[in-house]
């Protein structure tokens, strides 16, 4: 008599291992094609290199750092991270036109953020090209949100540059943000001599002698 096939237990069975085989190799072909694909995702993502160039830089190899970040900007040519990393190291290193270089670019990429836009403009003083720094630190003051280091720097060139006169608005912006600033009182006292303003110096020159009568008794108390 010829039973149906889940009237035969064994052959049921024989054909469940089979079943149970052929998943288990699909999983184990399912697997290493996902681990192929992590893989490749991997090394195709400009931010693994990224990774790798935060830690060259943490071992001070500047050069291994700016290897991965230059193969990060191969991957990510319209991404602004690799560009702007890769400004920071030269500015590291002081290699001034080299930063110019990089942050412009992160900021044609879209990069918002006040860092690339200070060290170029920093970069600029460097080079001592006063007038050229002054212009484009008013270019981004009212771009950039949290501007007083912007002020700050783009009143530093102008009192490099000579003109005085065009960096105390500025600093007496800036000192809206930060009222106790010794650096920026002191640029702004300097600023006031060279205009011949020595009514305007003195008073700025009491604030700086309060200030550190205040910091001498803050010390005392401690």
């Amino acid at each position: 008599m010829k039973l149906p096939a889940y009237k035969k237990p064994g052959r049921v069975l024989v054909l469940w291992g089979v079943v149970c085989v052929a998943f288990v190799a699909l999983l184990g072909v399912y697997d290493v094609v996902l681990a192929d694909y992590v893989v490749h995702l991997r090394e195709n993502d400009y931010r693994t290199y990224l990774g790798f160039a935060v830690e060259r830089l943490a071992e001070e190899d500047y050069l291994g750092a700016l290897k991965q970040a230059e193969h990060a900007k191969e991957l990510a040519p319209d991404s602004f991270e690799p560009f702007a990393f890769a400004g920071s190291i030269h500015y590291r290193m002081k290699r001034w036109p080299l930063v110019i270089e990089n942050m412009d670019q992160a900021i044609k990429n879209g990069d918002p953020s006040r860092g690339p836009r200070m060290d170029i403009l920093w970069s600029l003083i460097e080079l001592e090209r006063y007038e050229e720094a002054a212009v484009f630190g008013e270019r981004y003051i009212k771009e950039v949100e949290d501007n007083g280091p912007l002020l700050q720097f783009t009143a530093e060139a102008y009192l490099r540059a000579k003109h005085p006169e065009k960096a105390v608005p500025l600093l007496r912006q800036a000192m809206k943000q930060s009222p106790d600033n010794l650096r920026q009182l002191r640029r702004l006292y300097n600023a006031y001599k060279a205009m011949g303003k020595e009514k305007e110096a003195a008073e700025v020159q009491a604030q700086i002698d309060a200030l550190y009568e205040a910091i001498d008794q803050l010390g005392n108390s401690v």
